[in-house]
């Protein structure tokens, strides 16, 4: 039988990889991490893995900027998406609690 610490390393490695990881690989790809922070978890961490550098010294500054713009606007919309799945998620389980 699994004991409490497995749900503690579950939970602790799930928090990892869903609100630090994206942020950071954000960061590190030239784009707003704070734009990253909700984006779906593994799902934003997946989809900003696909996305290009956007910091690349070797491309032109438009590029990089035009990369920018697209990866923030991807990243809000992911956060967006978490957010409001999040709170109808609370609204629904308060709501069938009797």
């Amino acid at each position: 039988m699994l004991g409490p610490l497995y749900f503690v390393v579950l939970g602790a490695v799930l928090i990892l990889l869903g609100f630090v990881a994206p942020p950071l690989l954000a960061a590190r790809k030239g784009y707003s991490w704070y734009l990253w922070i909700f984006a779906c978890g593994l799902i934003g961490l997946i989809v900003l893995a696909f996305l290009p550098y956007a910091n690349k010294p070797d491309v032109s500054p438009e590029v990089n900027q035009t990369r920018q713009q697209v990866g923030n606007t991807v990243g809000a919309v992911l956060s967006v998406i978490g957010v409001l799945v999040t709170i109808a998620d609370l609204i629904i389980t308060f709501a069938t609690l009797k």
